[in-house]
């Protein structure tokens, strides 16, 4: 017969360490002045911390393989301890006694949502210790408690291994679009290497670029200039085409209408303001310098869409330039510092029309403009698929979750297990 699941309170089955902050003459930056120091979850990463200070006397302490807690905002976020912490008053570390450690690792994972809610009932959306331990804990049998945390380990290992995968596509895929942008791809479909042949390279104002390559100004290859958008007034928005704003410029590369507001933009608004498939648009402020002129491109857009007047569109003569090419060259690291160089900063940080018109832009053959962007855009592929995987797999886990760590379903244990 199966034994049964008890719910308990969190303050019955495990030990827990509230944090308490040290004196700040004990603290230091010097990583052989006592224990890691962490004050709350912002040296939290996505398993074990990454501390930025140290303690010499720490008040309150957490042992290896205790679970650090955030009882501050964001209340319930959780870390592994690697090693003894000295934590402060945003932490509690939670050390489990009577039940299998890494169970209650997930289950707590899993559980504090509930904390959460108690958090946001308070002024400073933080909890203490009674509402730590009255957290509810289900209680399983411990052979149980051993398989649902190794099926949890392993589902976890399958989802930090494909985030890394995914770093290290990110990592290549930036180093690629600068080879691609700078160097080009020759006629055998191989990236050019100015070391090995310098003969096949010039000088330009943009530095050495490959034979056959011009340098054009951004202005002088959009077709209507560089326009901003339409003033979006809020009683029109909730229906009519999808509106083109900020926001959806951060959205990955390459603009997504699906995740556009709508507009009610009338028959003028639609022909002078359109958003068409292939055009380019830049932010026109932003708080702080480094966002300034952000850009993305729109693709494959076959329907009515308008851009708004925080935005200004650059549209890509077509028998000249590809737009993805374009967008990638204005996304660079040299064309960020051009632009940057250009911005106005008083209370918003600005940039208009006549900024961005002069950006130098490298302009390949456009059959090679072409095979620059296919090659981008399989590694880009790459990297969806494998985020598509991560995305599938962390579903995938808070529905094993939700049946495990409830008992509502249950492991099978090998007979004799205890």
């Amino acid at each position: 017969m199966r034994s049964k699941w008890t719910w308990r309170h969190l303050g019955d089955v495990a030990h827990i360490e509230m944090g308490q902050s040290p004196p700040s003459e004990h603290v230091s930056e010097q990583s052989d002045a006592g224990l890691p120091f962490l004050q709350g979850n912002a040296d939290f990463s996505a398993l074990h911390p990454h501390p930025q200070l140290w303690c010499k006397k720490p008040l309150k302490s957490a042992n290896r393989g205790d679970i650090l807690i955030s009882v501050r905002a964001p209340v319930g976020a959780i870390n592994l301890a690697d090693q003894s912490y000295c934590i402060g008053r945003g932490l509690a570390a939670i050390r489990f006694l009577l039940s299998d450690p890494d169970y209650g690792y997930h289950a707590i994972s899993f559980f504090s949502s509930g904390l959460r809610k108690v958090a946001q009932g308070t002024t400073f959306e933080a909890i203490g210790s009674n509402e730590l331990r009255k957290l509810g804990f289900p209680e399983a049998p411990r052979p149980e408690q051993r398989r649902i945390a190794e099926i949890l380990d392993n589902l976890d290992e399958a989802i930090r291994k494909t985030e890394q995968v995914i770093a290290k596509l990110q990592q290549m895929k930036q180093g690629l679009i600068h080879d691609l942008l700078t160097q080009g791809i020759d006629e055998n479909g191989e990236l050019r290497d100015p070391e090995r042949h310098p003969e096949q390279f010039k000088d330009s104002p943009l530095g050495r670029i490959p034979r056959g390559w011009e340098s054009q100004s951004l202005g002088s290859l959009a077709i209507d200039g560089i326009t901003n958008g339409v003033f979006k007034e809020p009683h029109r928005v909730g229906s009519g085409v999808p509106l083109v704003n900020v926001s959806n410029l951060y959205r990955g590369f390459g603009v997504d209408l699906n995740h556009c507001e709508f507009f009610d933009a009338n028959a003028e608004e639609k022909r002078q303001f359109a958003a068409l498939s292939g055009d380019i648009f830049f932010t026109r402020s932003s708080l702080n310098l480094t966002g300034i002129a952000h850009c993305n491109v729109l693709r494959g857009c076959v329907d009515d869409a308008v851009y708004e007047c925080h935005l200004m569109r650059v549209r890509p003569s077509a028998s000249r330039v590809n737009p993805v090419f374009l967008a990638l060259w204005s996304r660079s690291v040299l064309a960020r510092k051009f632009f940057m160089a250009r911005a106005k900063q008083t209370t918003m940080t600005t940039i208009s029309q006549p900024d961005i018109a002069p950006l130098p832009v490298p302009l390949p053959p456009l059959a090679e403009q072409d095979a620059i962007v296919d090659c981008y855009d399989a590694v880009d592929i790459q990297v969806s698929d494998e985020q598509a995987t991560a995305s599938k797999l962390s579903l995938f886990k808070q529905g094993l979750m939700d049946d495990l760590l409830t008992g509502r379903v249950r492991v099978i244990i090998e007979e004799g297990s205890t």
